[in-house]
């Protein structure tokens, strides 16, 4: 799933939203509910999402989505690159939950461009991530996807995105 927009639309806002309410089995809107079971939730957020942030939105989380934080687990990371050992540093990342029993049936990437090292929505880049995606999908782990695509009326990346995506979701 792609979950697109402009930046400052609230796309990581509505991500940890979302995310919470999959590791609860709750309603993400007064009637829209995500799910009829708990799931586990990794949650990867680029260098911008500072742990005083995830601390701010969890604190509010927890208050919404009682226990969410038994099955959602946020890890802010630095410099990660997707196309240069990113991949196998999540894929790490989803073992080592695996072994400590909270298996991760949904992997929130926030965002691609700085995941990728700007270089993910580019048309050459974009295929390697997207079949990266797909050999989760199989495995049965659910990606959301957040992109920035647009900064002002300026395109971000390629088209191949939006088009590549099961379902989206732009925020406007």
């Amino acid at each position: 799933m792609l979950l697109s927009g402009e930046e400052g639309t609230g796309k990581s806002f509505m991500a940890m939203a979302l995310s919470a309410a999959i590791a609860t089995g709750g309603k993400l809107f007064k009637d829209w509910k995500v799910r009829q079971r708990k799931a586990g939730v990794l949650y990867i957020a680029d260098n911008e999402m500072t742990d005083d942030i995830i601390r701010e939105r969890m604190t509010v989380f927890n208050k919404l989505y009682k226990g969410c934080q038994e099955r959602l687990r946020i890890r802010a990371v630095k410099n990660l690159n997707l196309l240069n050992g990113g991949m196998e540093y999540i894929e790490k990342l989803l073992q080592k939950e695996s072994l400590s029993g909270r298996v991760a049936e949904v992997l929130v990437l926030d965002h691609l461009l700085k995941l990728s090292g700007a270089e993910g929505d580019q048309k050459e880049h974009w295929p390697k991530i997207r079949e990266w995606i797909e050999q989760l999908n199989e495995r049965g782990l659910t990606v959301i996807l957040l992109h920035h695509e647009y900064a002002g009326s300026r395109m971000l990346g390629t088209r191949l995105i939006a088009a590549d995506s099961p379902a989206r979701i732009h925020l406007a």
